[in-house]
Order: structure tokens, then sequence, then C-alpha cells
């Protein structure tokens, strides 16, 4: 795929805008509160596009929508079930576990059974999205920097996980936040602007229905 220096500038500078908001943001971290839960003090709007924004991803542009090309509308099934379950996570569960001080699932387990089930849960959590969740967005996010840049496979996997993890190591959790913002207004528009273009054409390219005289002769 060629691309125009406008599409290549485009990209650079969309890149350096999320990387550098995401720095500025998550610059004088003094404690772990900050580090961890960006000091306790996000506007909900900002949590709400990144809650949203950390959902949709490369799996999701790449691997979910041709796996749908493929096997139908059934395989959006998952997501309409995570939306329920996110609503009533939000408004049932999450108010009691900030009332008590628990911010993590590992955390409610230690505080409901010990410490042991604690450690069980996190390793196998961390285990889990490694292998499975974070392995398929580092491949689809290569695979979409080859077709474009003919960027070699590998070499994608390590410049997307070395630019995220730098920022995300750096400033926390504001720095992860504030690229879910960017990145996800950018997604959705994006997904929003492919899911109507073909609309468009078809609309464009359809034959017109001949019309029919009604009256009397």
């Amino acid at each position: 795929m060629a691309l125009d220096r406008i599409d290549l500038a485009a990209f650079l500078i969309f890149l350096g805008v999320v990387v550098g908001v995401s720095l500025y943001a998550g610059r004088r971290e003094d404690t772990t509160a900050d580090y961890f839960l960006a000091g306790r003090n996000l506007p909900w709007w900002l949590i709400g596009v990144s809650l949203i924004a950390s959902n949709i991803s490369s799996e999701h542009f790449i691997g979910m929508s041709g796996e749908g090309f493929q096997t139908g509308l059934a395989i959006a099934a998952f997501e309409w079930i995570a939306a329920i379950a996110l609503v009533f996570v939000a408004l049932v569960l999450l108010p009691r576990f900030l009332q008590a001080g628990i911010y993590t699932l590992p955390e409610y387990l230690e505080f409901r059974f010990g410490p042991t089930p604690r450690v069980i849960m996190a390793a196998y959590l961390m285990t889990v999205y490694v292998i499975v969740g974070l392995a398929g967005i580092l491949y689809a996010g290569s695979l979409a920097l080859t077709s474009i840049f003919g960027l070699d496979l590998t070499a994608g996997v390590w410049a997307i996980g070395l630019l995220a993890g730098g920022y995300t190591i750096y400033g926390g959790l504001k720095a992860v936040v504030w690229s879910d913002m960017l990145q996800g207004v950018a997604l959705l528009g994006g997904g929003r602007c492919c899911s109507s273009w073909p609309w468009t054409r078809w609309a464009d390219s359809a034959p017109s229905c001949p019309r029919t005289r009604t009256g009397s002769t």
C-alpha cells in the first residue's frame, strides 16, 4: 500500500501528539496513588472515554471485523454481553468496592478470603493477559503496520510494545487515560467513517427504481 506524504505526516503528527500528551499528563507522580490511581481526581468523562477506548483496539478493528465478515453478526454477542456487565459493575459493584477501599479484583479476593487467593488471581490475570490478550493486540497492530508501511512483523511488535510501554511506565495511569482518550476518539471517528463510506458508495451506485405512474388513463 502506497502512502502519500500527507498520510505519513498525519500518522507521525498523531503519534507525536499521543506520546507528548501522555508524557505531559503523567509528570509529577509523587505517590503510589498518583501513579496507579491518577491521584483519584480524573473527571468522569475522561474515565468514560478511557473505559471505552481500553475495550477497543486493533484486535477489534482487524480481528473481530474479519471474523464478523466470515461468521456473521454472532461475533458481536461478546461485546453486547460485556456492555451489560459493565453497566452492572458500575452501578452495583463498583460503589461498594470504592467504599471499602478496594480498587482491583485481587484486592477484593484478599479482603474476602485472604492473601493466597490474591496472589493466585493476580498471577493468573497477568499470565492470561500477556499470553492471550496482549499478544493478539500487538500482533494485530503490527500486521497493520506491515500492510501499510511494509515494516517487518517482529519489528512492528517491538515498536508498538516499547512505545506504549514507555509512556505507560513513565506516566502511570494518567498517561494511559489521556492516550486512551486521544486514540479512542480517533478509533471511533475512523470506525464511523469506514462504516458509513461503503453505504454511501452503495447508494450512489445502486440502480434507481423506475417510477410508476398512478391514476386514470
